[in-house]
């Protein structure tokens, strides 16, 4: 994918014909993966990152997906179902509680104090965790 959505041909890029698909996928990964540390650099001096400070430190491989004054969201990969559940425990310690103690399993949606509202799911078939953080 390039940074307007649209999928790439990875067959036609010079930069692959001697690779393997998986090779091929672990690099564009890679790229993506920097593409997003030196988004994370520029974003810390914005109102963002007041929200993210929010939010639990992990090790998961990230990648921010909107970032905006009130909203910032962020999808964690190869996240395992264990990891999952840790972070819900601390997300509460962070002062979040549930809007919903009847939610998914899967899902949590909770508030702080400061009526700032996370959305967090966890997508355990491809083990990913996707969250979304907003001043309301």
């Amino acid at each position: 994918m390039d940074e307007n959505g649209n999928e790439k041909d990875l067959a036609n890029n010079p930069n692959y014909d001697s690779m393997t698909v998986k090779e091929a996928k672990e690099k564009e990964y890679n790229r993506l993966i920097q593409e997003d540390a030196k988004e994370e650099k520029k974003n810390l001096s914005s109102p963002v990152s007041e929200l993210n400070s929010l939010l639990p430190k992990t090790d998961s491989i990230s990648r921010t997906v909107f970032n905006k004054k009130n909203k910032y969201a962020i999808h964690y990969y190869e996240v395992e179902e264990n990891e999952y559940f840790d972070y819900i425990k601390k997300i509460k310690e962070k002062g979040f509680d549930s809007m919903d103690p009847n939610s998914p399993e899967k899902s949590f949606l909770g508030v702080n104090n400061d009526n700032i509202l996370v959305n967090i799911h966890y997508d355990a078939t491809n083990k990913i965790l996707d969250l979304d953080i907003r001043r309301q």
